[in-house]
C-alpha cells in the first residue's frame, strides 16, 4: 500500500499489538514513533490512562475504547485500539466488557472484524464476556467476515510455547475455556508457534496469540508484537 492511500482501496491490514503495562513513559515513546506509514491498526493492552480514563494519542490516530466506557461504574479499561486516520471505513462494535475493544474495518476485499482483548492471569472473566458476545451476535450477518482476535489472555500451552518453556502450563481450568472457544469458532493461529511475545529478566514467553478465522476476506500482511 502506498503512503496516503485510503485503506478501503487495499486488501491488507498492517497491525501491531503491544502491552504497555500502564507506563506513561513507554506509551509516549511508542506513540511518538508509531507511524501510519508502517501500521494501520494499533492494539494496546494495559494502556496508560489519565485521570479521565483517556490515553494519549495524536492526530494521526483515531482512538477506540471499550464500549462500556460510556457507562458510569464501568470496570478498569485494559484495552485501547488506535486506527490510522487514513482509514475512513471503520466502526465500533458494542461489546459488554471493559477489557475488549471491537472494531470493523472495510477494505477492498471486504470487512474485517478485530477484537483487542486483555484477560487477567488470575481469572477468565474477559474470556467469559467474549464468549457471551460471540453467542449473542447475529451469526448469519458475521459469517463471511474475516475475524482477528488480538489477545493477551495470559495463558500458556505447549501448542504455542517454545521448547524452553515446557514447564509453563496454565491449569486445566484456566486454559480449557480458551482452547474450546478457539476450536468452536474455527480460529487459526496467525503468529507462528514458538515465537515469544514477551521478554523479562532474560526469560522469553508467549502469553499472547493472534487467532484468525479461516474466511475469505482481507488478511493482515504484517503483524508485530
Amino acid at each position: 500500500m502506498n503512503n496516503g492511500t485510503p485503506l478501503t482501496t487495499s486488501s491488507y491490514l498492517r497491525i501491531i499489538q503491544i502491552n504497555l503495562r500502564k507506563s506513561f513513559d513507554a506509551h509516549d515513546e511508542f506513540i511518538n514513533t508509531a507511524s501510519p506509514d508502517d501500521w494501520d491498526v494499533i492494539a494496546i493492552q494495559e494502556p496508560a490512562l489519565n485521570s479521565l480514563g483517556n490515553t494519549r494519542a495524536n492526530r494521526k490516530w483515531q482512538s477506540f475504547y471499550p464500549s462500556t466506557k460510556a457507562h458510569e461504574g464501568h470496570g478498569r479499561i485494559r484495552a485501547v485500539t488506535l486506527v490510522s486516520t487514513r482509514i475512513g471505513a471503520c466502526m465500533q462494535i458494542d461489546v459488554n466488557s471493559s477489557d475488549i475493544v471491537g472494531i470493523r474495518v472495510g477494505t477492498a476485499s471486504g470487512l474485517c472484524t478485530i477484537y483487542n482483548i486483555y484477560n487477567k492471569g488470575t481469572s477468565n472473566d474477559t474470556l467469559d464476556q467474549l464468549t457471551q458476545h460471540l453467542k449473542t451476535r447475529n451469526t448469519s450477518t458475521w459469517a463471511n467476515w474475516l475475524e482477528v482476535w488480538l489477545r493477551d489472555f495470559n495463558r500458556h500451552h505447549h501448542t504455542w510455547e517454545g521448547d524452553n518453556n515446557r514447564h509453563l502450563r496454565s491449569s486445566t481450568d484456566a486454559i480449557t475455556p480458551l482452547l474450546n472457544l478457539i476450536i468452536e469458532h474455527g480460529m487459526q493461529q496467525l503468529l507462528p508457534a514458538r515465537i515469544p511475545t514477551r521478554e523479562e529478566n532474560g526469560s522469553q514467553t508467549r502469553p499472547d496469540n493472534i487467532p484468525s478465522s479461516n474466511n475469505n476476506g482481507p488478511h493482515p500482511n504484517r503483524l508485530h508484537h
